[in-house]
């Protein structure tokens, strides 16, 4: 099994990425067909939420340090 170091190292560009893609697509949708709007800005918003959850759950540690009072 990859190392969670590894896999953040993937997956933080990847996020980054799809966070782009969104903006960019959102900003531009007017210049993009529907299909292509579709395809692009709602078909990566599935990927993007699966990564940010994936993202949230191996940094979960640093978030409870963070922002929970134990």
């Amino acid at each position: 099994m990859m190392k969670r170091n590894t896999v953040l190292k993937i997956i933080n560009p990847v996020l980054g990425l799809m966070f782009l893609n969104q903006i960019l697509t959102g900003f531009f949708h007017g210049s993009l067909s529907y299909e292509l709007f579709e395809l692009i800005h709602k078909g990566c918003a599935i990927i993007f939420l699966i990564i940010a959850v994936l993202h949230l759950i191996l940094n979960w540690n640093w978030v409870k340090a963070n922002f929970f009072i134990t």
